[in-house]
Order: structure tokens, then sequence, then C-alpha cells
């Protein structure tokens, strides 16, 4: 897995230009949204839901940038038998490989936490995203996609893959540096040959200040 996420974080770089002389610009993000986790081993299905809130920082220099965010919250199954503390968040390496789009690649991961310990998954993935205007330069909707290079679980199951994608909008007001995104994102995890699938998904809604 180290081999994998090396030669991923050295293709990105090849891809960057030369960073001399170019202006470092950041932004700052504050938002929440809803989160569904659905567990499913075999014919038995576990599934909580609750909202979360968190917050998002990126540094650019160029067509280079690193961006990371965190959320929190509860979730808890529908009659309120089962409430879990839920953390997520991400450090990913971005690169504008060619106009509207990217390619990245860094760690996510997500923790669920009860009063008998706290179970962890670390993925590392490599993405693409593509974005384009819809009503320039106000508006501009984005995918992305992403892929396991590996992951780090600490569940009995063995980990197999994950994939996930991030679908949503995003809007700038004119002439102003405060931005908005509205999202939807899901990701599936395969264990022990599939006999357990893992699914979370989720709509956010971010407001920002600075460069995007």
């Amino acid at each position: 897995m180290r081999l994998r996420v090396s030669l991923a974080v050295t293709a990105i770089a090849v891809l960057a230009t030369p960073l001399a002389a170019q202006t470092l610009h950041g932004s700052l993000a504050f938002g929440g949204g809803s989160v569904r986790s659905t567990s499913l081993l075999g014919s038995t299905e576990e599934a909580l839901q609750g909202i979360v809130v968190g917050g998002e920082a990126r540094l650019r220099v160029g067509r280079v940038w690193v961006d990371g965010a965190y959320r929190e919250g509860s979730i808890k199954t529908t009659d309120d038998t089962e409430t879990r503390d839920y953390a997520d968040g991400h450090m990913f390496l971005r690169v504008e490989t060619f106009p509207g789009v990217v390619a990245s690649v860094g760690p996510h991961a997500r923790a669920y936490i009860t009063n008998t310990g706290t179970q962890r998954w670390l993925f590392w993935s490599v993405r693409l995203r593509g974005e384009r205007a819809l009503i320039a330069p106000a508006i501009a909707g984005y995918i992305e996609l992403w892929h396991s290079l590996g992951a780090n679980v600490n569940v009995s199951e063995t980990f197999d893959r994950a994939t996930g994608g991030d679908v949503g909008m995003t809007v700038r007001l004119p002439r102003s540096k405060f931005w908005g995104r509205i999202g939807y994102d899901i990701e599936r995890a395969w264990l022990s040959g599939s006999a357990r699938k893992e699914t979370v998904e989720g709509v956010s809604l971010v407001l920002g200040f600075g460069s995007r």
C-alpha cells in the first residue's frame, strides 16, 4: 500500500508546475450536513443517520494545493435504540492537471465512538475531479470519483476495496471572496470477499471565504 501511495504522490508532483515566485492563496469554510451509515452483513442491515458540522481549509500555490477538513456529530438508528458519536476528515494533495480537471491523493478517515470503544476507518485514495461552469462565472458544477489504494480498519473482517464519489455545485458572489457549495457524496467499502458492505452517504452545505 505504501508503494502505491508513493507512486501516486510522485505522479501528481511531476504534473505540478514550478512553484517559484507564485502567490500563496488560502480559504476557510464552515458548514454541516446529514450523514447516513449503513452496514450490510449477509441479510442483516444496520443503519444510522444524523447531523454533522465542521470546517475546512485550503492553501494553494499556482495549480497545486492542499486541503483538509474535519466534521463531527452524532448518528443514531431510526428507533433511537443505538447512538454513536461520529467524526470524519481528510487531507488531500491536489493538482490541476488540465483546466477544470484535478487529480488528488491522500488519506480520509472516519470513526464511530461508543462507550465500548472506537471503530476506525482510514483510507488512502487516488481521485479525479472535473468542474465546469454552469452559469459563468458565478455557478459551477463538479463531479469527483475515487478509488482506494489501501486502508487500515480495526474490524474483524478483512478489507477488500472501497470506491466513492461526490457531485455538487459551487456558487460565488460576483466580485466577492465569499462562496458556497452544496454536494452529495457516497462511499462504499467491501470486506471479507464482499460478505460485508459498508455504505456512507450524505448531503452537505458549506459556506466559505477566500480563494477557491
